[in-house]
């Protein structure tokens, strides 16, 4: 848990890095998914908001624009592998409105073919 005042600008804090495949940048024309164990805390309270820290049924979904703006920005370039904690300012704290702070484990990012980029989307 982060001390002190909730940032005003996304904070990005390697905690392990992976040696696996990147996240590439959302604007490159590759599309790929990613499988990710995250919880999260509400920085106002200390309580744990969300979380999906079950290895057997990770979070998968497609790296897009349709991410939460902060995973957008703050999984860029990790690697397969690593832990990451974003610091999440409210303002981007879309649609939650709070200041969090995530842990992210990015188990895998995988290359999508047309056709599984459908069946996800």
């Amino acid at each position: 848990m982060p001390s002190g005042s909730p940032p005003r600008e996304l904070v990005i804090k390697d905690l392990k890095r992976g040696d696996g495949p990147a996240v590439p940048p959302i604007s490159n024309t590759a599309k790929v998914k990613i499988a990710a164990l995250y919880n999260a805390v509400d920085l106002e309270t200390g309580e744990v908001y969300e979380e999906r820290w079950n290895p057997r049924d990770p979070y998968e979904t497609k790296f897009d624009a349709s991410l939460n703006p902060s995973w957008e920005r703050g999984l860029e370039g990790m690697k397969a592998g690593g832990r990451r904690m974003l610091i999440v300012p409210a303002s981007m704290s879309f649609p939650h409105e709070l200041p969090l702070a995530y842990v992210i484990d990015l188990l895998r990012v995988e290359k999508l073919g047309a056709e599984t980029a459908a069946m996800i989307e």
